[in-house]
């Protein structure tokens, strides 16, 4: 399960007067390889603390016996700051089958477990915790839309933009859109205990992030486009922690294909995202091959998962260098069964939508346009979203040419 995370706005419809006690609780379901079968419940408020403020907690259990926690708090305004705000999120995790993708196994010689060609077998397995948490504080600079709304209401009608539009129209910082700046301390800590019995992912840092947001309505946007750019660093001072550097690229396009007999909305999404780890510095000491100044795979240059190459496992490609594209179609139909099933009813879906998506991307040992756009591993899918409680929850399911997997989660991918 992951969470998308965007602050300073409440969504409200066109007829309502505010968000306080909008509750909101949903099972789900979904299925891969080191998890297998996994059932949950996700849960969530708002308007409780704040107009803006919500909180969401979501808990799951799988046929391997893994069990796992999340939360997450967003959107809350510092009184004494008002263009401050704070978001946390962060989980407890225990898996049996936890599979990290890393290091140098003698079992597949001279070859990096993570790089574009390694083995899918090249893995650390076994079981253990995995906990981490990130704790942000986002400034919105006074530009833009920024400059006279700090706090922003969009207004929906049947789940479609109808007032409080952010940007999208021009391409102009100080004009249009929400710029903000983010800086957030997070931790990271991960055992193997079969194969290492010792940490395999420890780290505690910090990220700098710019970001200017131009799209017309972050939930579901229809045009306009976001632009991040992101530094994360570990000092290495902690005990278990490397000292590491990694930057960061991801640049999203939207473009509105207007309205048709079936379908209510269409709309065209375009994602790029690339990432370099300056520190990375393979070496040999009298054990063997290392790699001095590598991040966690979650925190570094890597592609697989929930969000990228989503037909692989989480973090199943990690190097020095990585670049991803992506393209959905979202297609929102105008037969909406589930707003007519009285089950349904308490969880107020406006709409869904169907999403063919095709995905490309690698990772590399250096950052070379050459290197990173030959042999690249591609993905197809096809996405199921809807529009409960004014959230975007998705079910994807995608394939490639030798793995494939079906994740639950909160939100639009880009």
């Amino acid at each position: 399960m992951s969470f998308t995370l965007s602050a300073q706005n409440i969504v409200l419809d066109d007829d309502e007067k505010d968000a306080s006690g909008r509750k909101l609780l949903l099972p789900y379901a979904f299925y891969t390889e080191s998890l297998e079968f996994t059932v949950g419940v996700l849960g969530g408020t708002s308007g409780y603390l704040q107009p803006q403020t919500s909180f969401v907690a979501s808990v799951f259990t799988t046929s391997n016996d893994s069990n796992a926690l999340f939360l997450s708090l967003r959107d809350y305004q510092l009184p004494f700051a008002k263009r401050v705000f704070i978001e946390f999120i962060g989980s407890y995790a225990y898996y049996t089958d936890q599979r990290v993708y890393t290091g140098f196994n003698a079992d597949f010689p001279g070859e990096h477990g993570g790089s574009n060609d390694s083995s899918d077998e090249n893995f650390l397995r076994g079981s253990g915790d995995d906990q981490w948490y990130d704790l942000k504080f986002k400034y919105l600079l006074p530009i833009g839309y920024g400059e006279n709304k700090i706090i922003n209401t969009f207004r929906l009608k049947h789940g479609l933009l109808v007032d409080g539009q952010t940007g999208g129209d021009v391409w102009n910082p100080m004009i249009s859109g929400r710029t903000n700046f983010e800086l957030s301390v997070f931790s990271r800590h991960r055992t193997i205990l079969e194969e290492s019995g010792e940490n395999v992912g420890n780290s505690e840092g910090v990220t700098a992030s710019l970001e200017y947001d131009n799209r017309d309505f972050y939930v579901n946007p229809t045009k306009g486009s976001l632009q991040k750019i992101t530094m994360k660093h570990d000092f290495g001072v902690l005990e278990g922690s490397d000292n590491w550097s990694v930057i960061q690229l991801d640049l999203r396009k939207y473009l509105y294909l207007g309205t048709s007999d079936k379908f209510r909305q269409s709309v065209l999404a375009l994602d790029y995202w690339t990432s370099y780890t300056p520190s990375w510095n393979p070496s040999v000491d009298n054990l063997g091959p290392y790699i001095d100044g590598r991040p966690p795979n979650s925190l570094g240059s890597t592609l697989g998962g929930f969000f990228r190459l989503r037909a692989y496992p989480v973090d199943r490609f990690s190097d020095k260098a990585a670049i991803y594209y992506s393209a959905e179609l979202r297609l929102m139909p105008r037969w909406h069964p589930l707003g007519n099933m009285k089950v349904l009813k308490p969880l107020n879906i406006d709409w869904w939508q169907i999403v063919p998506f095709v995905e490309i991307g690698r990772v590399a040992p250096q950052w070379s346009f050459s290197d990173l756009h030959t042999d690249m591993r591609k993905v197809l899918g096809v996405g199921l979203r809807f529009m409960a409680q004014k959230a975007v929850f998705r079910l994807d399911t995608s394939f490639s040419n030798d793995s494939w997997a079906m994740y639950a989660m909160v939100g639009q991918p880009f």
